[in-house]
């Protein structure tokens, strides 16, 4: 049996899809699109696609499937949990397309890298990557892995996908690359200072003001601008700085540990120093995360520790998660 679908009924449905989905489009399009002018004699900001004043015409059928659902979906995409979003890929080709759309991932890169260490230089390496083709050998050498896309993606029409997904892989290095041990200003703390003259046997923190943030590892294998001059090396493929004299003598207690901290900075310890590198923004509040949680540890009858008068430590001030790290 044959439906003969008057022209009332077309206005009525067109009217109910326009209502269901037109609207909600075009307020996310005013949002986070360039605002569109329209005239008869005009174009579109989008080239090629020319929408008279009088078109009937969607806003899908102007910008394309691809485009207006990626925008769609840059809205509820989620920075922290991007894998959900690809769970959409799955649903059809054209939702696959616009999941894979650098619209949504250059939105979720900066959302993401934000927060993150290198936010600048990172941001400003990707820029390049994604709109450069077959250049990309001499961008690589440009920054270190963990600032950097690592190694850089030759596809480009899906560029921001596979730039986010190579810095997450680049964010949970452990080893730190010579090249940027030596761009980093670094700034330093020692853990604990002299004790005060009234409390001889207690050790005060040394994390309430660094001692420099200033500290530069030149090429010269020499550290800079902290509280004395030493040599250094990269020992363990990154994973040591060690630190010596000018005759070479090394010191045990001096011999510091990359760690990689939650915000993608780096951090060189040992038992006596501690430092971090600097980011775009400066020092301001870099050590917040130790200063804020001191307690006083009291020395057990295992433990040996002597001033130089050899006068006993009994107790000392010293940052909660690095209680079990530091010997006496």
């Amino acid at each position: 049996m044959s439906v003969v679908v008057s022209m009332g009924a077309h206005a009525a449905i067109r009217n109910k899809r326009d209502a269901a989905w037109a609207y909600p489009t075009e307020h996310i399009l005013r949002t986070k699109a360039p605002r569109l002018s329209y005239s008869n004699n005009e174009s579109s900001s989008t080239p090629g696609r020319p929408v008279p004043n009088n078109s009937n015409l969607s806003i899908a059928e102007a910008f394309g499937t691809k485009d207006i659902v990626a925008t769609a979906l840059s809205f509820v995409a989620d920075a922290d949990a991007p894998t959900e979003l690809l769970q959409t890929s799955m649903t059809s080709k054209s939702f696959r397309a616009a999941a894979l759309s650098s619209i949504i991932w250059k939105e979720l890169c900066d959302t993401k890298w934000k927060t993150k260490f290198g936010y600048q230089r990172r941001m400003e390496w990707a820029e390049k990557a994604a709109q450069t083709e077959g250049e990309q050998d001499n961008l690589s050498s440009t920054y270190p892995p963990s600032i950097r896309s690592y190694p850089p993606s030759p596809i480009k029409a899906e560029s921001w996908y596979h730039l986010y997904w190579n810095e997450m892989k680049c964010s949970s290095l452990v080893q730190i690359d010579l090249l940027e041990l030596q761009m980093f200003t670094w700034s330093g703390c020692r853990w604990f200072n002299g004790p005060l003259r009234k409390h001889p046997t207690h050790l005060r923190s040394g994390m309430n003001k660094p001692v420099s943030n200033s500290v530069r590892f030149g090429k010269d294998g020499i550290i800079y601008g902290g509280d004395r001059e030493c040599l250094y090396n990269l020992e363990g493929g990154g994973t040591i700085m060690n630190t010596s004299g000018a005759s070479g003598e090394q010191c045990p207690a001096r011999k510091h540990f990359v760690h990689r901290l939650e915000n993608w900075g780096w951090e060189l310890r040992s038992q006596y120093f501690v430092l971090r590198s600097i980011d775009e923004n400066g020092p301001d509040g870099l050590w917040d995360d130790y200063k804020n949680d001191l307690i006083i540890q009291f020395k057990g009858e295992a433990a040996v520790s002597f001033r130089k008068d050899n006068q006993m430590i009994k107790s000392r001030r010293v940052p909660r998660s690095m209680e079990a790290e530091l010997g006496w």
